[in-house]
């Protein structure tokens, strides 16, 4: 379990399922952080617009904009967040496309709420450290 947590960062759930969403954004505020949800990729877009997060935690398949689509209409922003993957339907494909657009995890459902915790955590620091005085944040 994360232990000391970087200064609360931004987190972005993106996901279909109003359950898994709700589930996410409960654990990542519990833990410190300042959590909120999208019902879908289109949605995500303006909530972006409006507040840009730190980490993007995003469903693969939602009806509307899937989720490399989000990351990859995302991935330009400056600074740029990280993005974790979550997805019950994970296959070669996809994660080859995921790794070309730099995501950071792509991790499969179920997923351990600790390791999601402890990524978070890990991504948040990295963050800050590459964005310390004279370095530019990507």
């Amino acid at each position: 379990m994360v232990e000391a947590k970087p200064k609360a960062g931004r987190i972005l759930v993106v996901d279909d399922d109003p359950e898994m969403t709700d589930m996410l954004v409960t654990v990542l505020s519990d833990a410190g952080y300042g959590a909120q949800s999208a019902p879908g990729g289109a949605e995500a877009l303006e909530a972006v617009r409006r507040d840009p997060p730190d980490v993007v935690i995003t469903d693969l398949s939602m009806p509307d904009v899937d989720g490399l689509d989000l990351i990859e209409a995302l991935k330009g922003l400056k600074p740029r967040p990280a993005f974790i993957i979550l997805t019950a339907f994970g296959d070669w494909p996809s994660f080859c496309r995921a790794q070309d657009l730099g995501v950071d995890k792509y991790l499969t459902k179920p997923v351990a709420l600790a390791e999601l915790l402890e990524d978070v955590h890990a991504l948040l620091a990295a963050a800050r450290e590459d964005s310390g005085p004279g370095r530019p944040n990507t």
